[in-house]
């Protein structure tokens, strides 16, 4: 963690800026006026170790506590849902349970778009 001033809020926003591009957060902490200015203090603080990530990776593996496998689907590069390995369930992006990986395909030239599950 680090501190900075700043004494505008453009200023701010240009320190937050070059910060957050580095991964870095930024705080307000407090303001106050010296010599008839006033001053803007921030807190910087550098992103999360990944050892923090630890309780969550406790919580992956509760999702195959059965020992079924989890299986992961994507569709053009990107995800698109997440089988647990306990109740073999289906979960899509925003935790909405499916039936299986969600598609959507082109049909043909006009337009038309075929919606379906793969099983």
């Amino acid at each position: 963690m680090a501190h900075d001033e700043a004494y505008s809020e453009q200023e701010i926003k240009d320190i937050t800026a070059r910060e957050e591009a580095l991964g870095n957060t930024v705080e307000l902490e407090s303001e106050y006026m010296y010599e008839g200015r006033k001053v803007y203090e921030l807190i910087i603080s550098a992103p999360k170790e990944a050892g923090d990530l630890a309780g969550s990776f406790n919580l992956w593996k509760g999702y195959n506590k059965e020992g079924n496998g989890f299986k992961i689907a994507f569709n053009n590069g990107k995800l698109n849902s997440f089988r647990d390995g306990n109740d073999m369930q289906w979960w899509d992006r925003m935790d909405k349970p499916q039936k299986g990986p969600a598609l959507k395909i082109k049909a043909d030239t006009k337009g038309l778009v075929a919606e379906g599950y793969i099983d």
